[in-house]
């Protein structure tokens, strides 16, 4: 959804998301009880989401997509507090965007890629961005707790909850096993291990089960790539498209390096992972070049055969033995 809100074009959509599904973090993350699943879909709903709101002409349905907007980071939020990140991160590029309309900017060769015109996303007036950045984000943030409230039979259930989050948050952990600090993100230095078995604990003769949370090193690479190409559009060209994906993956990226828990673990950084497949949709079908014909091609087909060797310490059920196993840890650190 967000990558057609990008590129207005359903096959190059798809595209993206055959990208996203062989990334390994979406396959790994949707079979595992736990949270994040749910906030990366809510941050890429509110994604796309903004940047229906900010392409949209008619005030009226940009306001509608900006409160959807605010409604899916609240949700994000509700799931995990990192989904402030991105409400930060949206609600700064408005400012941005506010700061040069207050001072009348005006471009000398103005673009319809322009991320800023003028007359440009006409639902954020300040009373619009109120309700898309603060009323709706809020609104849906405390609707999420109001299962909670009626189980406890108080409102203050809710104060409480958050008193109990902050003592969590606030606390200094232990050491662990997986965790990593947030540069090392960017090349998977230490993933974490879900699951691992080994029946009868005698490898030699039943293949181990096996689920580790992996980037897909091609999409990782070709991904981080088109990130800085992103930058630099946004940047030196003033692309529109290229600033909300930049925005997008930086926003949820940066805010970890003043974690104040000091624990963290690379499984945090898929949310940003999300932004890479629309990065690289931007790269390969914006502009002219027979190359790009070619990575068209080559750029799904080698995430996909890259996601089916990994496939067997993905999945867990496959079973992978030992030389398999030792043949997919391409970095000591992985293991």
């Amino acid at each position: 959804m967000w990558a057609f809100a990008l590129l207005r074009s359903v096959p190059q959509a798809l595209w993206a998301a055959a990208v996203v599904f062989c990334s390994h973090v979406v396959f790994v993350q949707a079979r595992i009880a736990m949270l994040d699943i749910f906030l990366m879909a809510f941050c890429t709903l509110a994604l796309a989401f903004f940047t229906f709101s900010i392409k949209e002409p008619d005030r009226r349905r940009s306001l509608g997509y900006a409160l959807a907007m605010g409604v899916c980071l609240g949700l994000a939020s509700a799931c995990k507090w990192s989904g402030f990140f991105l409400l930060f991160g949206l609600a700064g590029a408005y400012l941005l965007i506010a700061l040069l309309r207050t001072w009348r900017v005006r471009f000398e060769d103005p673009r319809t890629t322009d991320f800023y015109a003028p007359g440009g996303w006409p639902a954020m007036t300040p009373s619009g961005a109120l309700l898309a950045f603060i009323v709706a984000p809020l609104l849906a943030y405390f609707a999420a707790f109001l299962p909670q409230i009626v189980q406890a039979g108080t409102p203050l259930e809710f104060i409480d909850s958050h008193a109990r989050m902050f003592d969590v948050w606030g606390g200094v952990s232990a050491p662990h096993p997986y965790a990593s600090l947030w540069p090392t993100w960017l090349w998977m230095k230490r993933p974490v291990w879900y699951y691992f078995f080994i029946p009868g604990g005698v490898w030699s003769h039943n293949p181990a089960s096996a689920v580790v949370a992996l980037v897909n090193p091609v999409v990782l690479a070709a991904g981080e790539a088109a990130i800085l190409i992103a930058i630099h559009r946004w940047i030196v060209r003033r692309d529109l498209d290229s600033m909300i994906v930049a925005v997008g993956f930086l926003s949820q990226y940066l805010p970890w390096l003043f974690n104040p828990k000091g624990l963290e673990f690379s499984f945090y950084f898929f949310p940003s992972v999300m932004c890479f497949a629309p990065a690289l949709a931007l790269v390969v079908f914006r502009g002219a070049g027979t190359w790009r014909g070619w990575a068209a091609v080559g750029v799904p087909v080698l995430a996909a055969a890259t996601f089916l060797f990994f496939l067997p310490v993905l999945a867990g059920g496959i079973g992978v033995d030992a030389k398999g196993y030792y043949a997919r840890m391409w970095l000591k650190s992985w293991i």
